[in-house]
């Protein structure tokens, strides 16, 4: 019993976070989750580190959406001591998963071992205002990566995403031009969805709100594209892992126009063919009227988060 007792104890120090919680959003009108006790948390790692188990990610790519979220994840993924799951989870921005509780969630982690860092990738998350409060309550030690690129770019590069699917669902109304969508009375619309999720800055306030910044990872990710190597680097640092990247694992593919990478030497892959689809023409005088747009929030941003990008 002496010995049971003192396990316990343990668990309930290592799954506790020892700093007072912040209060549900006002507002939200929901209740904290329901976070599975630390006695029967698959998280608990076995005394046989021969065994895989499933537990709750270290660490979670939150977005941002066409910022290069599936690229980061694959390019991480060759690392051996990262393990992911092989889908957007969308646990904490979906009300109805996230009611299904934390055990749901674990299960939708894939099987790792002890010294496995365990990641999953849902970019919708950025942008959910109660999603930062969330993840604090169910693992607040978790490390976030954030991947961004140029607003302007991102914004086009989503509008094109949204008309692909609109397409692909056959929609008999005429789809309207990036301009007409984008601009109203001659005004940005931010009510328009890729303008909003480029607004960087409002959706990083409500994160640091939860989470210090020495927990958050803002990868670039217009460098990710042009030097993987750097950008990766960076992250297998952050997530406390040994040096496995290298330069030459990355060869630029002139027909996509984005880097693929050699897997196990021998093997190569690149990104699907949803990646790198062509893009609206976009007059200059519209991303001109973009950037002027886009310019305070995006110092904002750099002042938040210590980074100065060229945007």
């Amino acid at each position: 019993m002496i010995v049971l007792a003192i396990v316990v104890t343990v668990l309930l120090l290592v799954c506790t976070h020892q700093n007072s919680v912040p209060l549900v959003p006002s507002g939200s009108g929901l209740s904290p989750p329901h976070v599975t006790s630390p006695s029967s948390d698959p998280t608990t790692p076995l005394l046989d580190n021969s065994d895989y188990t499933q537990r709750l990610p270290q660490a979670i790519i939150i977005g941002v959406r066409k910022g290069g979220t599936r690229a980061l994840l694959d390019m991480l993924a060759l690392h051996p001591s990262i393990v992911s799951a092989k889908a957007e989870v969308h646990f904490f921005d979906k009300k109805d998963n996230f009611q299904r509780g934390v055990q749901w969630y674990v299960n939708a982690m894939p099987s790792a071992l002890p010294h496995h860092v365990v990641v999953e990738k849902t970019p919708a998350y950025f942008v959910g205002s109660i999603v930062p409060y969330r993840i604090y309550q169910t693992c607040p030690n978790v490390k976030l990566l954030l991947i961004v690129r140029n607003p302007v770019d991102r914004t086009i590069s989503d509008y094109a995403q949204l008309n692909t699917k609109k397409r692909s669902l056959k929609h008999t109304r005429k789809h309207s031009s990036f301009e007409e969508i984008v601009f109203k009375n001659g005004r940005v619309n931010t009510n328009y969805s890729p303008i909003s999720v480029s607004l960087y800055d409002e959706h990083f306030s409500i994160w640091l709100e939860y989470f210090k910044l020495s927990h958050i990872l803002v990868v670039d990710g217009d460098a990710l594209i042009q030097d993987p190597f750097t950008e990766l680097h960076r992250a297998e640092t952050f997530l406390g892992l040994n040096n496995y990247f290298t330069e030459t694992m990355f060869y630029f593919n002139e027909t996509k126009g984005f880097y693929c990478w050699h897997h196990h030497s021998n093997e190569s892959h690149c990104l699907g063919s949803s990646k790198g689809r062509e893009h609206p023409q976009v007059a200059q005088q519209s991303i001109n009227k973009l950037k002027d747009f886009f310019k305070p929030h995006n110092e904002q941003f750099f002042s938040q988060t210590g980074l100065k990008f060229n945007w």
